[in-house]
């Protein structure tokens, strides 16, 4: 009965340290993944946030300075019809054109400054990646070695005929996670590999490595020869932060992003070192048991190896050789035959440890591709922010090409207005020359009119003479037509030059110009052959009065 109770007592014992040890690793696994999602997804929530605002506002600005643009094409448009001195206008312009470099070179600040920033959050993100997989490396190694802890003690058999069968399966255990831990290593920087490859280059900061050492909380177990373990506190504590000489002599740093990830990192830890001090308590208790097992079973085999009582005979002969020989040593006791209920229960801790290997597989296998998708999640807002960079680019090389357009404008407008002055300054000349025709013709006119009355008067006086006030009439006739003609002339190129000051706008003006030019010339050289005339009859007119008064 004593044995029963011992071996159910052992086996509820394995079954909470199993109970316990899957508990744990589910509740570890549960919380870094929480603790993964709860890190990373506000981050890249903020960042894509923070991005559109950004865009946003660059489209803003955008379409303000093509308000603005729009408004002073406009301004220069309607300034351009307005009469002004050369000095302000050429101020004006000066100035339009600082403010336009002005504001260019504020919209270049703004991007440089949008893209410093954007490769910062860049390095910010790739630090938080690389120092979250060393997190997921180290919390791997922590599982592993608590696995390794509790199936050491789990594996052991509590009978001292099963205990060497017992130590080679654990060794051989022992051997085969180790072999797994290493493969699982390399596959992990296999993977991470690429990634690097991947990823660009930047300077890498020295990063402190946190190396924990976790003492050995249960007691060793000894072989079934051996006596029973010591059961008093384990010597160091379970679980041990060191920290590293540099990190000794590093100034306090303002906190990261991460720190909520260490905090939630560091509970994992109190809750692993308190499961291990009962895993701990759990194991000595079976030590406990073991060792009162064992001393039960050599009681029993005691027990059975004793001798029967024996006859007469029988106790003759003893007595003889008891006389004859010396005593001789007790034989050696039969090993027992394994007990099948120990057998199978080590086959089921040994599929236990297969199906926590499976797990811990799995588990990895999903870390890998969960960190894959992050990271070409962050690859494809990376491409999309440069590809709004590049379009912003893009439009700030619009905005400048639109700039050096309306400097063109401008100096074309330039040269407009200096060639207008020009023929305004020859068109005021050709006024001044029209008002002094004017004023001749207006003296030509009266003296016409004089020659006519003095025709009238010599015909009234000197009627014999009638051949000659004749030709006399004939000669201001043919004047009168030749005025009139002149006449003409000059208001064609009236009308001429009214049409070329219209037409200045058109870049006719040069040849508008040369053709009255010429005109009036022509009318310089009629109006002289005029007044020559006009001299010519004047003298007859004296000589007519002078040979009148004589008679």
């Amino acid at each position: 009965e004593t044995l029963r109770q011992a071996e159910d007592q052992s086996r509820a014992k394995q079954d909470a340290t199993s109970q316990l040890r899957a508990e744990l690793e589910e509740s570890v696994r549960l919380r870094l993944r929480a603790a993964l999602e709860r890190e990373i997804r506000p981050q890249m929530e903020k960042e894509a946030a923070a991005e559109r605002a950004r865009a946003q506002d660059l489209e803003r600005q955008v379409r303000e300075l093509e308000a603005v643009v729009r408004g002073r094409q406009l301004q220069l448009q309607t300034s351009s019809d307005l009469p002004c001195s050369p000095p302000a206008r050429e101020r004006q312009l000066q100035e339009q054109l600082q403010a336009a470099e002005q504001q260019l070179r504020e919209r270049h600040a703004a991007v440089s400054k949008m893209q410093a920033h954007l490769q910062a959050v860049k390095a910010k993100y790739e630090d938080l990646v690389s120092s979250l997989e060393l997190q997921l490396t180290a919390a791997r190694q922590e599982a592993a070695e608590l696995r390794d802890r509790a199936t050491l003690p789990a594996s052991l058999v509590p009978s001292s005929a099963s205990s060497e069968a017992g130590e080679s399966q654990v060794g051989s255990g022992e051997l085969h996670l180790s072999d797994e831990q290493h493969q699982q290593q390399q596959q992990q920087q296999q993977q991470q590999q690429p990634r690097r490859e991947r990823a660009p280059p930047r300077q890498h900061r020295p990063r402190p490595r946190r190396s924990q050492s976790v003492g050995e909380s249960s007691p060793a177990l000894t072989p079934s020869g051996a006596g029973p373990p010591p059961t008093g506190p384990p010597t160091g504590p379970p679980t041990e932060i060191q920290v590293m000489p540099h990190q000794q002599n590093r100034p306090a740093q303002p906190p990261r992003p991460e720190t909520h990830l260490l905090a939630t990192i560091r509970g994992l830890q109190h809750e692993l070192q308190t499961k291990e001090k009962e895993m701990a308590k759990l194991n000595r208790e079976l030590s406990d048991a073991r060792a009162t097992n064992r001393r039960l079973q050599q009681e029993r085999q005691r027990l059975l190896n004793e001798v029967p009582p024996p006859g007469p005979g029988a106790a003759r002969k003893a007595a003889s050789s008891t006389a004859s020989a010396p005593p001789a040593a007790p034989a050696p006791a039969p090993a027992p035959a394994p007990d099948p209920d120990m057998v199978a229960e080590n086959r089921g801790l040994r599929r236990d440890v297969q199906r926590l290997q499976e797990d811990l597989l799995s588990l990895h296998a999903k870390r890998v591709s969960d960190l894959t998708r992050l990271q070409a999640k962050h690859e494809e807002e990376l491409e999309s922010v440069v590809c709004e960079r590049v379009n912003e680019r893009l439009a700030d090389r619009s905005c400048e090409g639109r700039v050096a357009e309306l400097q063109g404008q401008l100096y074309t407008q330039q040269l407009v207005i200096a060639h207008l002055k020009e023929q305004l300054k020859h068109s005021e000349h050709g006024g001044e020359e029209v008002a002094q025709l004017k004023r001749e013709r207006d003296q030509l006119e009266k003296s016409v009119a004089s020659l006519k009355k003095q025709v009238t008067r010599l015909k009234e006086e000197a009627p014999p003479e009638a051949q000659r006030l004749a030709a006399l009439q004939e000669q201001v006739i043919e004047l009168e037509a030749r005025h009139e003609a002149r006449e003409r002339k000059l208001q064609g190129i009236v009308r001429d030059l009214l049409q070329q000051r219209q037409g200045q706008q058109e870049g006719q003006q040069d040849a508008a110009c040369c053709s009255a030019s010429v005109r009036l010339l022509h009318k310089n050289r009629d109006l002289c052959f005029y007044r020559a005339e006009m001299d010519r009859l004047l003298e007859a007119l004296r000589e007519l009065e002078r040979t009148r008064h004589s008679t």
